[in-house]
């Protein structure tokens, strides 16, 4: 890329200061397709918007974290998902606790399991006992 054409979208941009990742273009490349989500990914270089700067290009105008926002999302929908579990059991979570936890353990030992079991029920059991675990409130000390 040329110093002239650089200038140019920078200006373009109206950015006084590009970001250090970036350079200015508000996007990079990331060495997997999960990009700043994490996660599984497969094996090639993708294009997403910087986890710097958030797409803004400035290093000192930063745009929203587009991280911050689906964590704060799933959060919302884990503890909605926990309060709609503790309103079909007509109780609190946390009176709930005893029977979860007990729950989670059993599809744990399910999981273990060397009996044949249909396709995927593996999967589903140590998903479920992991999901089972995280609606749990934080015990009280």
């Amino acid at each position: 890329m040329s110093k002239e054409y650089l200038d140019w979208m920078l200006r373009h941009r109206n950015i006084d200061e590009p970001c250090d990742t970036c350079g200015g273009a508000g996007c990079r490349w990331y060495g997997s397709t999960s990009t700043w989500r994490g996660g599984m990914g497969c094996s090639m270089m993708t294009m997403d918007v910087c986890d710097r700067c958030w797409g803004s290009g400035d290093k000192y105008n930063l745009w929203t974290d587009l991280r911050a926002l689906k964590n704060g999302e799933d959060a919302k929908v884990k503890a909605r998902a926990a309060t709609l579990f503790a309103d079909r059991c007509g109780m609190g979570l946390r009176s709930l606790r005893p029977g979860i936890k007990a729950l989670a353990e059993e599809m744990d030992k399910y999981e273990r399991e060397r009996k044949t079991r249909p396709s995927g029920f593996k999967t589903v059991a140590s998903c479920l006992a992991k999901l089972l675990r995280e609606l749990l409130p934080p015990e009280e000390s």
